[in-house]
């Protein structure tokens, strides 16, 4: 999406009301270049919003945001929900969260909450332990393990 479609628009709001509110301005001066989804297939009832990768036209105005947000780590809006702001993702690290979608629900069926964190690990509490894993692989292989023999890992 282009600078000035709605959700440029609304991305621009958002900074600017909640993460730099010393710079809010309603003409919304954030140099905002591009705004895109994430593109991928998101299952259909999931509760998780899709990412939004934002382009600043400013390094400075960017690398600001990001000390804010590593300040904050998460920022509530008025209706209660909440966003996360993340530096650059690369193109592997959302190829890695996409193999995640299908194994998290397999753990949530064991009753192990499960979620990714710091962008692309998988984090899953099962039996008052928890384990943090890099790939999929790591974590299906665990999941084999826990569901045929009924134990901890």
């Amino acid at each position: 999406m282009e600078a000035g479609s709605s959700v440029t628009k609304v991305v621009s709001e958002l900074i600017g009301k909640i993460i730099l509110p010393d710079r809010a301005n309603p003409e919304g001066d954030l140099p905002i270049m591009r705004v895109h989804r994430v593109p991928f297939v998101r299952p259909v009832n999931s509760k998780y919003p899709r990412t939004i990768l934002v382009h600043f036209g400013d390094f400075r105005i960017k690398e600001h945001i990001l000390y804010q947000a590593r300040k904050t780590c998460e920022f509530k809006l008025d209706d209660g929900s909440r966003f996360r702001v993340f530096s650059d993702m690369s193109v592997a690290a959302a190829h890695r969260r996409r193999e995640f979608v299908g194994i998290i629900d397999d753990f949530k069926r064991l009753g192990a909450p499960a979620g990714i964190v710091q962008l692309a690990k998988l984090k899953v509490l099962y039996k008052g332990q928890t384990k943090v894993f890099q790939n999929v692989h790591e974590a299906r292989n665990i999941l084999q393990l826990v569901t045929k023999q009924g134990n901890s890992w």
